[in-house]
């Protein structure tokens, strides 16, 4: 891969995770004020989603720095895998972590039958 390619794949990887961040900090905010009134204790995914939620603007850092500490011909990747597992694994998982509450207050619901 020629460096041009290297600096595409960590140009893509970077916009990736700030659309991961930007979507978590600002796209969850009503889960955020809907879970502020909740009265029950949140299970641990949901407090840390909650509680760190501009930590996750951090991971748009993550991504250059993968991309110089990795092996040479395999910068451009790096920083491209780094922003794909940021936007497609750790924003479903701040979606689950949102309904999490709900699930478990529909669990505890008493059935018709």
């Amino acid at each position: 891969m020629d460096p041009r390619r290297h600096r595409i794949s960590l140009a893509i990887g970077i916009v990736l995770a700030m659309s991961a961040a930007a979507i978590l900090d600002f796209g969850f905010a009503p889960f955020r004020q809907m879970l502020a009134n909740f009265d029950a204790e949140l299970p641990l995914l949901t407090r840390l989603y909650v509680e760190g939620q501009h930590l996750f603007w951090g991971m748009p850092l993550l991504v250059p720095v993968a991309f110089v500490l990795g092996p040479r011909n395999r910068q451009g990747p790096i920083a491209l895998l780094c922003g794909c597992v940021a936007l497609l694994l750790i924003v479903p998982l701040g979606l689950l972590s949102m309904y999490l509450p709900i699930f478990s207050l529909a669990g505890g619901a008493p059935t018709g039958g």
